[in-house]
């Protein structure tokens, strides 16, 4: 009782904890309270990293998820050539749906290479952070609030 008292306790602080289960592994357990919590000289330090490391996993594995269970529409397709349209509107949705999801894809994978290669929570345009409440409502987030504004000012300028 005490263990579970001391985990609980400490679950809203950046510790590390050992998982049981399927081959013990150390992991730093971060709750997005604890994330916030941090003072800002630790702004994007390996805990940190960690956590939104884990967080775009999480997300890949769902879209993945997903962009499978879109592709079980193909099979409910029929040959009766007097409902057509209705299998050709099916068949354009699945495909919109898939192109989605490998848009997402690309985002959540473009995220962990910057994870990998440090540029993570940095803003691509300015190089100044992104912030973590930011990347907690999107993780995939390459842009600054201000250079996101602005880049979205230029295209509805030039369109």
């Amino acid at each position: 009782m005490q263990e579970a008292q001391r985990i609980k306790a400490t679950s809203m602080k950046a510790t590390t904890v050992k998982r049981r289960g399927n081959g013990a592994r150390q992991r730093g357990a971060l709750s997005e309270s604890g994330l916030l919590g941090m003072p800002e000289a630790d702004y994007m330090n390996e805990q940190q990293l960690n956590f939104f490391r884990g967080r775009l996993e999480a997300m890949r594995e769902d879209v993945a998820r997903r962009r499978g269970d879109d592709a079980d529409w193909s099979s409910e397709f029929e040959p009766d050539p007097s409902d057509r349209a209705s299998q050709e509107e099916k068949r354009f949705i699945a495909e919109r749906l898939d192109d989605r999801a490998m848009a997402e894809l690309r985002e959540i994978d473009a995220a962990l290479e910057r994870i990998r290669d440090g540029r993570y929570g940095y803003c691509l345009r300015t190089g100044e952070a992104i912030g973590l409440r930011r990347l907690l409502a999107l993780p995939t987030a390459a842009l600054s609030v201000d250079a996101e504004s602005r880049e979205e000012a230029r295209k509805r300028q030039f369109s």
